[in-house]
């Protein structure tokens, strides 16, 4: 499992779904101030769209890959 701190206006790329393996992957933004927090699923979609976007704070995602390696689910 791996975690990763956002702070800032950034974003942020997945790993290859296909390297992935069977771990998740958390995001947290941890500060206040203004920016635009993007994590990209790096070729495959998260629920549908090729990224997901947010502009809160403590705001975070868990990231799973699907049984067959095809997409990212958020958990």
């Amino acid at each position: 499992d791996s975690v990763i701190l956002l702070n800032g206006n950034i974003t942020v790329t997945l790993p290859l779904i296909a390297n992935a393996g069977p771990k998740r992957i958390t995001v947290k933004v941890i500060n206040a101030g203004g920016g635009t927090r993007t994590v990209s699923g790096n070729g495959a979609n998260i629920d549908g769209a090729a990224s997901v976007t947010t502009t809160t704070q403590y705001a975070s995602w868990d990231f799973v890959p699907d049984e067959t390696r095809t997409f990212w689910s958020l958990i």
